[in-house]
């Protein structure tokens, strides 16, 4: 490429303007007279043809509709599209202009079409938009007690293509949401694994149930930018897209494709800040939108792996759990069973509920289902849907080290029930907890030992005799956790005994932050 600063007098075509004058203008330094008038660039006041073509097309609010813009100007070498700021989301790539969403009303769109000698020729086009009735025809408000802001918050990014001819990426991401979008900046150049946390907050129409989103990762570039594609379900159609609910609320998810990979989160603004909708609230939990959930649980039970040999009564358990901490005020905000109970669906949900919680609240854990051994059998994990046979494969697996970190920096009080084999190497949970004053948990077994059905009632032995005979039927005479552990401990290796698995490793287990003083849920 010529170095124009060697020489920035030059005037290649000879049209009365310098190279350089017309490259930052937008005329050609190698056509004289680019809109062909007859009137030499340098001394007309308007060098560049501009084509209105009028009224392209009609379309409704909403409609998704592509212009190809080869069928404009066929031989360009270079297309660029420039859209009013109503227009909304789009995208622009090559010569394909693919537009999602627009507001009522006429716009304006221009396309830039650029020749082999950069000649350009600027082309109008008025697209007309008819309200479309299909978004208006509802009269729901999900959330009466606020104006609804829905945030899309990129937690990380992750190229795996040299895309910028050997060197790192320089990625920044562009998120759409209805008929507005924004752009970051570049996060970190030449870095192809960014944490950057970024933000975009965008008001969307409180009567709509499911919101529009889109999100694209680009690598920037000099000319022109590429788009790395993140969505291995597209076909390497690059941009990926998600509908996310303001009736059931919070998403977080992982996206990978053949270029890169995202890990974001949305959400939208809460009165009452304890992380549930509105709508679940008066719905779901007949809970007050203006009062905030204190106590909320997470239950898992998994009967039917996809792996791993199946199991019997651990949905039992968790249906159980359920039914029991609604008598206690618990909201259990996640219940998952068999395939929802995936390793990262369990992460996600307990991050989703302790990041709501505060100081104030008590958050509960209960996993019914495969725990296993890895680390030559010196630490513990509880086998998720996801599992694999092989245990020295972490995924599907919920190691004692991963559970303790998804519940690292909660200061609230948590209680854990585990009723699953070798539960009881999950110590650390509570024992190395900067937090552990406010923690208590129990399991059905330690670390080398294994927990067992209860084929009589239909549950897990562990979760009959403390929660189920215990807790909710009072058995035990106690509702301190301490007090009711002792005596379902005592049941339990009653039952073991008659059953011939007399073994101290079969014996339940708790693992107390604060002995001094009893936890209640």
């Amino acid at each position: 490429m010529k170095n124009y600063t060697d020489n920035p007098a030059i005037d290649s075509d000879r049209d009365g303007l310098t190279d350089v004058y017309e490259l930052k203008t937008g005329t050609s330094p190698f056509n004289p007279d680019c809109d062909n008038d007859g009137i030499p660039d340098g001394k007309d006041k308007t060098p560049i043809k501009i084509i209105n073509l009028g009224l392209y097309r009609r379309i409704k609010a909403g409609e998704v509709f592509n212009i190809d813009a080869t069928k404009i100007h066929p031989n360009a070498f270079r297309y660029y599209w420039d859209l009013d700021y109503k227009c909304g989301g789009y995208e622009d790539m090559d010569n394909n202009l693919s537009h999602w969403f627009m507001k009522a009303g006429e716009h304006e769109i221009k396309l830039v079409a650029i020749d082999k000698d950069l000649t350009p020729t600027i082309y109008l086009l008025a697209i007309y938009a008819e309200p479309s009735v299909k978004t208006m025809d509802t009269k729901t408000d999900w959330d009466p007690t606020v104006d609804i802001k829905v945030t899309v918050n990129i937690k990380r990014l992750k190229c795996y293509d040299s895309v910028d001819w050997g060197t790192a990426a320089d990625m920044y991401v562009k998120v759409y949401i209805y008929d507005t979008w924004k752009k970051s900046s570049v996060f970190h150049k030449n870095d192809n694994d960014v944490s950057p946390n970024w933000h975009c907050e965008i008001n969307v129409p409180d009567n709509q149930e499911n919101i529009p989103i889109k999100i694209q990762v680009w690598d920037d570039d000099v000319w022109w930018d590429d788009k790395l594609d993140i969505d291995y379900t597209s076909k390497d159609e690059r941009t990926l897209e998600i509908t996310y609910s303001v009736k059931t609320g919070f998403s977080r998810e992982t996206r990978t494709g053949v270029d890169a990979g995202a890990w974001f989160q949305c959400y939208y603004n809460d009165y009452d800040n304890d992380g549930l909708t509105y709508w679940q609230e008066k719905n779901v939990y007949y809970t007050s939108p203006y009062t905030k959930n204190k106590k909320q649980a997470v239950v898992v039970g998994i009967n039917d792996y996809a792996y791993l040999s199946d199991l019997s009564y651990c949905v039992n358990d968790a249906n159980d759990w359920r039914d029991f901490l609604h008598t206690k005020d618990y909201v259990v905000k996640y219940y998952l069973i068999n395939s929802a109970a995936t390793e990262q669906k369990i992460k996600d949900c307990i991050w989703d509920t302790i990041r709501f919680a505060d100081s104030n609240c008590k958050v509960v854990f209960v996993f019914s289902g495969h725990g296993d051994k890895y680390s030559s059998g010196k630490a513990s994990e509880l086998c998720c849907y996801d599992a694999l046979s092989d245990n020295t494969n972490t995924k599907g697996n919920l190691r004692d080290t991963e559970l303790k970190e998804v519940f690292a920096g909660y200061a609230g009080k948590l209680f854990i029930f585990l009723d699953a084999c070798h539960s009881g190497g999950m110590d650390e949970v509570v024992t190395q907890d900067t937090n552990k004053i406010n923690r208590y948990m129990t399991t059905a077994c330690t670390a080398d030992g294994k927990s067992y059905g209860y084929e009589r009632y239909q549950n897990g032995v562990w979760t009959y005799e403390f929660m189920e005979r215990g807790l909710w039927h009072g058995q035990s005479g106690h509702q301190d956790m301490e007090g009711n552990f002792q005596w379902a401990k005592q049941q339990q290796i009653d039952w073991l005994k008659d059953n011939g698995y007399d073994d101290p490793d079969n014996y339940a287990q708790q693992f107390d932050g604060n002995p001094n003083v009893l936890f209640y849920l």
